[in-house]
């Protein structure tokens, strides 16, 4: 008996049924991108074309088909608006189809209107080389043709009605293989008359390839004298072209039991054989481009067994993961992941779509990063899924490409804390300095007072006694003038007034300043002008500047009132 699985065995098949879940959804969108190519060649056809699913149920039709019988997309065929008789046929039809056959037939379908319409209806498997995964089948209208042989069938006699209007060729053979009869329509078919056929086998009008490959087959149904049904065979038409015919006989015998030869019919399935050909190639292309797309697919069923994968699953997993477990191809070199049922068993669980990212490692041993999706692929007649495509997108280079920008944001956010620690301390040293500037500067204004109060002093005790004697000696008037000026001046340099406007009004003049200390001291514009040996006009200019300068020009104020309310 096989050992439980452990838990972490259970989370790494989880982990790769997940991840080959969404490698499916991706493998979904090329997929999409295939049906719509079929799509449009089927869309193109000028008749009915659908394709039902092993449960009987309808997966696709074209337009001309969705107009002609409504939506049947997930319908069956008791569904259709067609009496039983025509139900039982075309059910009898798909029935051959899934068992390999192809099928044909005619079915005459009552309108609403009291009118018919007939149908050409034709029935192939589709196979996928292992197994048959549905039917896809034709519909022609025939209405038209039908009516035309009705209108003919009036014309001509009766005992030709039934055999020389119909739309295949009916024919008769001796035992020797020769045309003893042959319908009007060979004409249509192969553009012979009826009489240049008789003294003919069906032989004579294939290649010798051909007539050699059908020759054989026909000589042992002919010796043991049963009916045959739809046989292929290549004819040439009389302008030298392929016509692909489906042969169908039974045996004729004489009055006495003895084998007279065969009676039977040929349909040109030409069109039929083009469209299966189209379809063919479309489904050729449908499962190159599955196979050569660069995401890794796989199809698993209810019981997770793998039933299809591309080269790509191949290449990383192997090529003999057919038949076997997913869980035990893909999860065995899967790291474990999140601890919940793989998004492979969801998909099947609730049939919507999961992904996620996980990490596997491949043959070789090396480590990939994927982006799995998980999506079901097929329903049974109940809607419930029965395969889950799984699509896997390697996103190595993007998990590398962001596992290097995160350490490059690491490193940068490094280097930032490492210089804003850096301005941090350069900060500090700046605030230090700025401290002891403050404190010298402080000191420095401080020496500056001290010296100003020392020369004010000595100015007041060394110099100004001797004005008072000088006073007192006889002085002509030019000598009292210079020494009012001197004695005026001295006054002014250790005046609160001279400081506050040096400090005031920076932009006066030394001259201006000398002008405005004279001013103050109710001193004329032509008693200045004497005094500093200029002309009163130049003394009048100085004014106007000093007004200016201060704030008074254009502005009735007296100036000497303005200046003595500086002190």
């Amino acid at each position: 008996m096989a050992a439980k699985p452990t838990r972490e065995e259970l989370e790494q098949r989880i982990e790769a049924l997940e991840k080959e879940a969404k490698k499916l959804a991706q493998t979904e969108k090329e997929l999409i991108k295939s049906k719509a190519m079929f799509k449009a060649v089927v869309e193109s056809l000028p008749f009915d074309v659908f394709v039902v699913d092993p449960d009987g149920r309808y997966v696709f039709q074209n337009s001309i088909c969705k107009k002609n019988w409504g939506d049947l997309i997930g319908k069956s065929l008791e569904n259709l608006p067609v009496d039983k008789k025509i139900k039982y046929l075309w059910m009898d039809n798909n029935r051959r189809a899934l068992s390999g056959q192809t099928v044909t037939s005619e079915v005459v379908y009552d309108r609403l209107d009291g009118g018919k319409n007939f149908y050409h209806n034709i029935i192939a498997p589709i196979c996928d080389g292992k197994k048959i995964l549905g039917i896809v089948g034709v519909l022609v209208d025939i209405s038209d043709l039908k009516q035309a042989e009705g209108l003919l069938r009036e014309s001509e006699e009766r005992f030709r009605n039934l055999t020389e209007i119909t739309s295949d060729w009916i024919w008769e053979v001796d035992k020797n293989g020769f045309y003893t009869y042959v319908s009007p329509k060979i004409q249509d078919i192969l553009g012979y008359e009826p009489e240049e056929i008789f003294g003919k086998t069906p032989f004579d009008l294939m290649s010798p390839d051909e007539a050699y490959r059908v020759s054989k087959i026909f000589n042992t149904i002919a010796a043991s004298q049963k009916p045959f049904d739809c046989l292929e065979n290549i004819n040439l038409h009389k302008d030298g072209h392929p016509v692909v015919l489906e042969t169908s006989g039974i045996p004729s015998f004489g009055s006495d039991g003895e084998f007279c030869g065969y009676r039977g019919i040929d349909r040109d399935i030409s069109k039929r054989k083009e469209a299966e050909g189209l379809l063919r190639e479309s489904g050729s292309k449908l499962s190159a481009m599955l196979s050569s797309v660069g995401d890794h697919m796989s199809m698993v069923d209810k019981n997770l067994n793998i039933i299809w994968g591309n080269e790509i699953a191949g290449k990383i997993f192997g090529n003999d993961i057919i038949g076997k477990k997913c869980y035990e191809v893909y999860h065995k070199r899967t790291e474990p992941c999140e601890p919940y049922p793989c998004i492979t068993l969801r998909a099947f669980q609730d049939g919507k779509i999961h992904e996620h990212d996980t990490q596997v490692i491949d043959q070789d041993g090396k480590t990939i990063f994927f982006h799995c999706t998980a999506n079901v692929a097929l329903r049974d007649k109940e809607g419930k899924p029965t395969a889950v495509l799984e699509i896997s997108r390697d996103i190595t280079e993007k998990v590398r490409a962001e596992k290097a920008l995160h350490k490059a944001k690491n490193e940068l956010e490094r280097r930032v804390k490492k210089r804003t620690r850096a301005l941090e301390v350069q900060t500090k040293g700046l605030e230090e300095i700025n401290t002891a500037m403050n404190v010298l500067l402080k000191k420095r204004q401080e020496d500056k007072t001290e010296v100003e109060d020392n020369v004010m002093t000595n100015v007041i005790k060394l110099v100004a006694p001797y004005f008072e004697k000088i006073k007192k000696t006889k002085l002509d008037d030019q000598q009292e003038g210079f020494l009012s000026i001197i004695e005026l001046n001295l006054n002014e340099i250790i005046s609160p007034f001279t400081r506050q406007m040096s400090l005031k009004y920076l932009n006066l003049t030394p001259t201006e300043i000398r002008i405005a200390n004279l001013i103050r001291h109710g001193s004329s514009s032509k008693k200045i002008a004497e005094l500093m040996n200029v002309s009163p006009r130049t003394i009048e200019t100085h004014r106007k500047n000093i007004r200016r300068k201060i704030g008074l020009q254009g502005q009735r104020g007296n100036l000497r009132s303005h200046l003595l309310s500086r002190r």
